[in-house]
C-alpha cells in the first residue's frame, strides 16, 4: 500500500512538473508582428464567414503587389467576420489585411461593440492594407465589416478574397492563457501515460522533452525580418483552384 502511495505521489509530481514546464514554455513574448494565414485548415477557426480554401501558384507580377506568388486563400462570404486569434497584446495593436477584390471595399474594425476605425481597400492585385494602425487592445478578438464603397457597382466577375490577417503592436504579443493551459495539459497527460506504461524514467524524459518540443514548434515560425507567421500552410504546388 505504501509502495502504491509512493508511485501515486511520484506520478503526480512528475505530471505537475510537466504541466508547469508546458505552461512556461508557451509564456514567451511573440511579435511585434503576427501574420495569420487564413487559407490553411485553422483559418475558419480564427476568422468566420470564409469559404473553402483555394490555392494560387506562380502568379504573374501584375497580380500581386508584393513578391508572394504561391499561397492559399479564402473567399469572404459575408458582410461581417469575427476574428479570434489566441494571443493577447501587451499594448495597443493594429490590423492589416492582405486581400484581392474586384471592387473598392470599405473595411471597418470593431471590438467589444466599439468602433475602432476603417480603411478603403482598392480593387486590383493582391496587396496588404493597414485597416487601423492602433486602437485595439487585449485579446485579439474583434470584428471586421466588409462593404462596397459608395457608388461602386459589382460586375458578374465580382470577388473578394482574404489571404492574411496581420496584427502589429510595438509591445508585442503573448500566447493566450487558455492556449498555455491547453499545452500544459497535453504535457501532463503524456507524462501520466508514460509513467503508467514505462515508469518514472520515461515519464521524466517526456516531461522534459515535450515542453521543449512545444517551445521549438512555436518558435520555428520566426523569420529574420522580425515578424512571426502563425499557422502558415505549405505553399501550393498547383495553379489557381480548390485546395
Amino acid at each position: 500500500m505504501a509502495f502504491i502511495d509512493a508511485l501515486n505521489r511520484r506520478s503526480a509530481i512528475l505530471a505537475g512538473l510537466g504541466f508547469l514546464l508546458g505552461v512556461i514554455c508557451l509564456s514567451f513574448r511573440v511579435g511585434p508582428e503576427l501574420r495569420v494565414a487564413v487559407g490553411g485548415a485553422r483559418g475558419p477557426l480564427m476568422v468566420s464567414s470564409l469559404g473553402p480554401s483555394e490555392a494560387a501558384a506562380d502568379l504573374p507580377p501584375e497580380e500581386a503587389v508584393d513578391d508572394r506568388r504561391a499561397f492559399y486563400f479564402r473567399k469572404v462570404e459575408s458582410r461581417e467576420s469575427s476574428v479570434s486569434i489566441p494571443v493577447v497584446a501587451s499594448g495597443p495593436f493594429g490590423v492589416a489585411l492582405r486581400m484581392d477584390s474586384t471592387v473598392r471595399t470599405r473595411v471597418s474594425v470593431s471590438q467589444d461593440g466599439r468602433s475602432i476605425g476603417d480603411a478603403y481597400l482598392t480593387s486590383g492585385p493582391w496587396s496588404r492594407t493597414a485597416i487601423v494602425e492602433t486602437g485595439l487592445g487585449g485579446p485579439a478578438d474583434f470584428s471586421l465589416t466588409f462593404e462596397d464603397a459608395p457608388l461602386v457597382g459589382r460586375s458578374d466577375a465580382f470577388r473578394r478574397y482574404l489571404d492574411e490577417v496581420t496584427l502589429r503592436s510595438s509591445e508585442g504579443f503573448r500566447i493566450a492563457w487558455a492556449s498555455r493551459v491547453a499545452g500544459g495539459s497535453i504535457v501532463l497527460f503524456l507524462v501520466f501515460l508514460a509513467f503508467m506504461g514505462a515508469g518514472d524514467t520515461l515519464a521524466a524524459a517526456v516531461g522534459l522533452l515535450t515542453p521543449c518540443l512545444l517551445f521549438v514548434t512555436s518558435k520555428r515560425a520566426s523569420r529574420s525580418c522580425g515578424h512571426r507567421v502563425l499557422w502558415k500552410p505549405s505553399p501550393p504546388r498547383s495553379v489557381l483552384g480548390n485546395a
